[in-house]
């Protein structure tokens, strides 16, 4: 009857029939007296699935049930045919399970703890992939023109290395192309430069009247000469129209205006004026005083545009 051994809530139960009552013979937990304890009618014990009345009734199982006071228990139960009697063995399920759920926390414990150490571990593998590129990311977006600074500083021995060195190559060589391209964009400024003021200076010296304009007619620029004879300054006169600035006259006196200007014939169809009879044209100046003129007309054509 000793099942001390077997842990602090395992009981011992003995239990026999009296007539049609069900007795329960010893209650080793807890219990003062071994006298018997009459359990009620073992038909009730055998419908309600009571594992002492099982015993009795000659089965022998183990089962998950609660005990005769209501308390949740796995019980193993047989007959002994020797004395008649049925025997109980039963311990509370919080017993059995209390191990188990300490268990799962340990396990528990120790797989988050696994995991938190695999993240970090992740975590810093990640960091040392990353940080080469990002350290290759800072240097590109810190390149500045005129500059063109960039030092290899990844020691990583991969293709990250490699990329870094490729990098570090195409710097110098941008930095090469950017310095030759400075220097040819002074001389060809200074060529440019010396060219506008030698054209300026010829412009300039031309005794016939000089004006230019763009594809749409409108005045660019007007030499000497030019301002001399229409009475209109360099600055009055440019952004103008050329018929505005040009204003022309024929033998009768009627002024050639709209698509009949010889300005404007010339910039639609890209031909010179330059007749060869005298038209006996006439300029009126910005004061509206006639001139004798000699017109002579040439487009600049590009790409079939004339100027």
């Amino acid at each position: 009857l000793s099942v001390e051994e077997r842990g602090p809530s395992t009981d011992g139960l003995l239990t026999t029939r009296r007539g049609d009552e069900l007795m329960l013979l010893h209650r080793a937990r807890g219990a003062q007296s071994a006298s018997p304890l009459t359990m009620g009618n073992i038909a009730d014990a055998s419908a309600a699935g009571s594992v002492l009345a099982k015993a009795v009734a000659g089965d022998e199982s183990i089962e998950e049930t609660r005990d005769y006071a209501g308390i949740g228990v796995l019980a193993a139960y047989r007959f002994l045919p020797s004395i008649g009697w049925g025997a109980v063995v039963q311990i509370d399920r919080y017993e059995i399970d209390g191990p188990l759920l300490g268990l799962a926390m340990r396990l528990l414990a120790i797989g988050s703890a696994l995991i938190l150490m695999l993240s970090l571990a992740m975590y810093r593998f990640s960091r040392k992939i990353t940080a080469p590129l990002v350290s290759l990311a800072r240097k590109l977006d810190g390149l500045e023109t005129r500059r063109w600074m960039f030092a290899k500083t990844i020691k990583t021995g991969d293709e990250i290395e490699r990329l870094d060195d490729a990098a570090f190559d195409l710097t110098r060589r941008l930095r090469q192309t950017y310095d030759h391209l400075e220097e040819l964009v002074r001389e060809r400024t200074g060529e440019l430069t010396a060219q506008h003021a030698q054209d300026a200076a010829i412009l300039k010296s031309i005794q016939y009247g000089i004006i230019v304009t763009d594809e749409r007619g409108t005045v660019q620029k007007l030499n000497d000469a030019a301002e001399l004879l229409t009475g209109w300054s360099q600055g009055e006169a440019t952004g103008k129209p050329c018929a505005a600035i040009l204003r022309i006259t024929d033998k009768d006196h009627h002024e050639i205006a709209g698509e009949d200007h010889p300005a404007v014939t010339t910039l639609a169809t890209a031909k010179p004026y330059a007749p060869l009879r005298d038209p006996q044209l006439s300029l009126v100046r910005k004061d509206g005083r006639p001139m004798p003129l000699i017109l002579t007309i040439a487009p600049i054509v590009r790409k079939g545009r004339a100027t």
